[in-house]
């Protein structure tokens, strides 16, 4: 009895171990968990230690759905002239959970886009900027402008 007890307590300590990132967004993606409106592209950080990851779409692809599916011509003028700008809507994850809501990115300058400046307290703001390189992506951000 004694070794059956000690066997259940090592197993429960052991634990099991934790999916990487990449495992995080498969599941997701099989179960239809993400966030549609970004899903177009992933992006996963060079360290495999992390368990984060961000998906996103651009809105060339929102306006062409909504132009395809008749949603387009029934827009108002101003969401209309608001797909008319490039943006990326972005979504993070953290061991597949999503962070806060999406994020609204608009271009800059060829591969690179700045997401909304936010109040991280009230001295302290903060702005986040997306960059492709070829086929990969860096996000890099700034503080107390």
């Amino acid at each position: 009895m004694k070794i059956l007890i000690f066997g259940i307590a090592l197993f429960l300590t052991i634990g099991t171990p934790s999916q990487s990132a990449r495992s995080y967004y498969d599941e997701l993606y099989k179960a239809g968990g993400l966030d549609r409106m970004a899903d177009e592209y992933v992006c996963f950080d060079d360290d495999p230690a992390l368990d984060t990851f961000f998906i996103f779409g651009k809105s060339d692809t929102i306006k062409q759905f909504l132009s395809d599916n008749g949603g387009y011509a029934k827009l108002r003028a101003s969401q209309k002239a608001a797909l008319q700008k490039a943006f990326l809507t972005v979504r993070q994850y953290d061991k597949g959970v999503p962070l806060s809501t999406e994020s609204t990115y608009t271009k800059d300058q060829e591969s690179s886009w700045l997401g909304e400046i936010a109040n991280l307290s009230d001295k302290t703001l903060s702005e986040c900027a997306l960059n492709f390189h070829g086929r990969r992506c860096a996000i890099s951000g700034r503080g107390n402008f």
